[in-house]
C-alpha cells in the first residue's frame, strides 16, 4: 500500500495536541495490518471522495471492491476493533507514564518540601543566630512552590491534550463505524 498521511486520512484537527496525536498515529503504524482493513478501506473512501463522489455512494463502491478482496462488514468491524485496542492501549501505557511522572514531579516534590517545612520550624525555635538560614530555607520554600505548580500545570495540560487526542480517535473511529453500518 502506498504511504497514506493517517492525519490527513483521519481527519485529525490541528487544535489536536500534536505530540499526543503524533504518538497515537505512530502507535496506529506500528500496528499497520497489511491485508485490507479499515485503513486501506478509508483511504478507499477518501480517493473516491476526492473524485467527487458523495459519501454514501464512496462508502457502498469501496465496499463492493472490497469485497472481491474478500473484505467484509465483521473484517471491518474486526479491524476497527484492531484499531480501537491499539488506542486503548496506548491511553493505558499514558495512565501508567502519567502516574510515574506525577509522583516523580509531584508528589516527591511536595515531600521535599514538607521536609523544608519541618526543618524551618525547628529553626525558629533556635537563638537568634539561626534566622539567616531560616530566611534561606524560606526562600526555597517560595521557589520550590513556584516549581511545583508550575509542574502541576504543565502534567495537567499534557493530560488534557492526550485525552483530547484520544477522544478523537475513539470518535473518528466510532464515526467511521456508524457510517460503514449506516451505508453497507
Amino acid at each position: 500500500m502506498a504511504v497514506i498521511d493517517l492525519k490527513v486520512l483521519l481527519d485529525v484537527p490541528t487544535i489536536l495536541d500534536k505530540r499526543s496525536s503524533d504518538a497515537l498515529i505512530k502507535a496506529i503504524k506500528e500496528n499497520y495490518v497489511e491485508d485490507f482493513d479499515y485503513l486501506k478501506f478509508l483511504s478507499s473512501v477518501k480517493t473516491l471522495q476526492g473524485m467527487g463522489i458523495d459519501e454514501e455512494t464512496a462508502f457502498k463502491s469501496a465496499f463492493a471492491t472490497a469485497k472481491t478482496m474478500g473484505f467484509s462488514k465483521a473484517a471491518f468491524k474486526q479491524s476497527v476493533q484492531h484499531y480501537k485496542q491499539i488506542l486503548t492501549s496506548q491511553m493505558g501505557n499514558f495512565a501508567e507514564a502519567f502516574q510515574r511522572q506525577k509522583e516523580d514531579k509531584l508528589e516527591n516534590r511536595v515531600e521535599k518540601n514538607n521536609e523544608i517545612e519541618k526543618r524551618i520550624e525547628s529553626n525558629k525555635e533556635k537563638i537568634q543566630k539561626l534566622q539567616a538560614e531560616i530566611e534561606i530555607l524560606e526562600k526555597k520554600i517560595a521557589t520550590a512552590n513556584e516549581t511545583l505548580e508550575k509542574e502541576r500545570t504543565k502534567l495537567e495540560t499534557i493530560h488534557t491534550n492526550f485525552v483530547s487526542s484520544y477522544q478523537f480517535f475513539d470518535e473518528k473511529l466510532k464515526q467511521d463505524l456508524n457510517l460503514f453500518e449506516k451505508y453497507i
